[in-house]
């Protein structure tokens, strides 16, 4: 895996999550973007061609790289709100995201952030909304899922 801390956030970062979150899990697909067609299930969203999974993936990153006046919570939540709209992977999506976002956040100077069991539905339900473009939603979330890491953080040290 190339070295996250001083590595750039981009697409061979994510491909070396994915690798290492499915193997052994799925060997085959780990570390690979998707090669058929996809519909989420549960979800109204169906995910792109997988011919243009490539394409939009470098467009994610190149987005998330374009710093002018984007807070680092914003590029954060916005690359994983990419990411799991894009659906680059048949299985391993919002793990792989969730990870990129929290390496995103720690380069940034901020805690790791983590959705708890209790709180899945509300992040479903905002990653939903991303799907559709509305981002308040999610960004929300995460500001406030950082923040409180970020208290937790302090309560430890007090």
């Amino acid at each position: 895996m190339a070295n996250w801390a001083t590595g750039p956030i981009g697409e061979r970062l994510l491909l070396d999550i994915h690798q290492i979150l499915l193997t052994r899990i799925n060997d085959d697909e780990a570390g690979r973007y998707r090669s058929v067609r996809f519909r989420i299930v549960g979800s109204e969203h169906i995910a792109p061609n997988p011919a243009s999974v490539p394409v939009k993936m470098e467009t994610a990153f190149a987005a998330f790289s374009e710093v002018r006046g984007r807070h680092p919570i914003e590029r954060a939540a916005d690359l994983h709100a990419d990411i799991v709209t894009i659906h680059p992977f048949s299985d391993g999506n919002g793990r792989s995201a969730r990870l990129i976002q929290n390496i995103a956040l720690i380069k940034a100077g901020f805690w790791p952030i983590i959705i708890p069991v209790t709180e899945r539905a509300r992040y479903i339900e905002a990653t939903y909304q991303s799907n559709t473009g509305n981002m308040s939603p999610y960004r929300e979330y995460i500001i406030e899922k950082v923040v409180a890491s970020g208290l937790d953080q302090l309560a430890m040290v007090d």
